[in-house]
C-alpha cells in the first residue's frame, strides 16, 4: 500500500493526459460532409445529427473524465491493483476514438452499434470497478467518507454503463431506438444539478 502523494498525483496527471488525447483525437476526426454528395444542412443541429457518434463520444469521454476526477478527490493512497485497473480503464478510453470512427462509417449495422455501445459500457464498468475497489472497506479512500455517500457516488458512476449495456440489447431489434437510448445518460445524471442551479437563481435577491 502506497501513501506517496506525489505518486498518486502522477497517476492522476497521466490519466488526465490520456483522456485529453482521446478528446483531441475525437475532435480532429470530425469533418464536414461532402457538399457535392450531400446538401449543406439548414440548421447546426442537422450537422450534429450526422455526427452522433462523435457528439456522444465527446460527451461520454468528458463525463467519464469528470467522474474520474471527482472520485479521485477521495483517494488517499494506491496499490498495484489500483494502478492495473486504472491502466485497463485508460486502454479502453484510448480505444473509443477507433470505436467512434467505426460507428460513424458503419453505424447502419446492428453489430457496429452493439460494438460501440459495449466499448462505452466496458469503459464505464472499469470506472465503476476502480471506484468499488478503492472504496471497499475504505481500502484506498478517506475513512471519513460515509457509506451513504459512497453508495450514491457508486450509483452515479454505474448509470452510464448500464444504459449502454441496455442499448446493446435493444440494437438487436431496433438500431434507432438503441441510439436514442444513449440520451438517457444525460437525463439520468443532469436533472439534480440543473434543479439546484434553478433554485439557487430563484433564491437570489433582485
Amino acid at each position: 500500500m502506497k501513501h506517496d502523494r506525489l505518486g498518486l498525483e502522477r497517476i492522476v496527471f497521466f490519466t488526465d493526459a490520456v483522456f485529453a488525447i482521446a478528446l483531441a483525437l475525437l475532435a480532429l476526426d470530425i469533418h464536414l460532409p461532402d457538399l457535392l454528395e450531400n446538401p449543406a444542412p439548414d440548421h447546426p443541429l442537422d450537422l450534429l445529427s450526422h455526427h452522433q457518434g462523435y457528439v456522444t463520444s465527446l460527451f461520454m469521454v468528458g463525463l467519464y473524465w469528470v467522474s474520474h476526477r471527482h472520485c479521485c478527490r477521495f483517494i488517499r493512497r494506491y496499490n498495484k491493483t489500483f494502478v492495473a485497473i486504472n491502466l485497463a480503464l485508460l486502454l479502453n478510453v484510448a480505444l473509443l476514438p477507433f470505436a467512434t470512427t467505426v460507428f460513424e462509417d458503419y453505424g447502419q449495422h446492428a453489430s457496429v452499434v452493439i460494438f460501440y455501445a459495449l466499448c462505452m459500457a466496458v469503459t464505464g464498468y472499469l470506472k465503476t470497478g476502480l471506484w468499488l475497489y478503492a472504496t471497499h472497506h475504505h481500502r484506498l479512500i478517506s475513512r471519513y467518507l460515509t457509506c451513504d455517500r459512497i453508495r450514491r457516488l457508486t450509483w452515479r458512476v454505474l448509470i452510464p454503463p448500464l444504459v449502454f449495456t441496455a442499448s446493446a440489447g435493444i440494437a438487436f431489434f431496433d438500431i434507432t431506438l438503441a441510439r436514442l437510448a444513449w440520451g438517457a445518460v444525460l437525463f439520468a445524471l443532469w436533472p439534480q444539478p440543473v434543479i439546484r442551479l434553478a433554485l439557487l437563481g430563484q433564491s437570489r435577491p433582485l
